[in-house]
């Protein structure tokens, strides 16, 4: 059988960077499944979005979440109430201080090509 390698880890630090930014020796296991049951419950409820990217990053006991998306009017809602949901429901799954940080992706196109190649 041939070796076979994923493609995203020969191009971390070329042209993609990590979708988790953070450095823990000791609960290394406990932050990683808390990204990935965050990761899970945003794609979930929030499916309809076109979300292409989520990254987490951790300082102390501060959360930064970035979400990109092509549809940000979703995600924050009126006056944004469903960002203030959004995180609220966050912090019950991670108990920290949650900074949420929603970029927009203008060129739809482009959000397309990158959730093809994920």
């Amino acid at each position: 059988m041939g070796q076979k390698v994923n493609p995203t880890s020969l191009r971390v630090g070329i042209n993609k960077y990590w979708q988790s930014t953070w450095f823990e020796k000791k609960n290394y296991s406990e932050f990683l499944k808390e990204d990935h049951s965050i990761r899970a419950f945003i794609e979930k409820n929030y499916s309809v979005a076109g979300i292409s990217s989520i990254n987490i990053e951790r300082a102390a006991s501060n959360l930064k979440i970035i979400i990109h998306t092509s549809k940000p009017g979703i995600l924050i809602g009126k006056k944004g109430a469903d960002i203030e949901k959004l995180r609220n429901s966050l912090s019950k799954l991670s108990k920290k201080n949650i900074s949420l940080d929603i970029k927009e992706i203008k060129n739809q196109k482009l959000m397309l090509i990158s959730l093809l190649i994920q």
